[in-house]
């Protein structure tokens, strides 16, 4: 972990980013709502999580990130709920509101992505 809430959120990301950049490729279930659902996400993040990390690296600096193994992602609802309550635990370690508020589109491109695994069958 690098020490500090916005390496751990950036770790958890960029790992999210290719485990579900992984899982569209394979596409093993063969179900393309969840295809859609994943490239949708891993196409957007990219950007979110860079304004994140340059703005709190703005204030705070950042001196290390680190990614997880990644690979493809078993059960999306579960993983992406998993992904939403950590980032909520390490929000708390957050004080400005426009770091908040960076956090906040991160968790709307999650609780979507959550909307779409649960909602939409193709």
């Amino acid at each position: 972990k690098g020490g500090n809430p916005c390496s751990e959120i950036a770790s958890i990301l960029f790992k999210a980013i290719t485990d579900t950049h992984i899982t569209h490729l394979l596409n093993e279930d063969k179900i393309l709502a969840r295809h859609n659902a994943m490239s949708i996400f891993y196409d957007e993040m990219p950007d979110i999580l860079d304004n994140f990390i340059e703005t709190y690296m703005g204030l705070y600096g950042v001196t290390e990130i680190s990614v997880p193994t990644s690979g493809k992602i078993k059960d999306p609802v579960s993983y992406f709920k998993g992904i939403y309550d950590k980032i909520e635990v390490l929000r708390k370690g957050i004080r400005e509101s426009f770091l908040q508020s960076s956090i906040d589109t991160i968790q709307e491109s999650l609780a979507h992505a959550l909307y779409r695994l649960k909602n939409i069958q193709s």
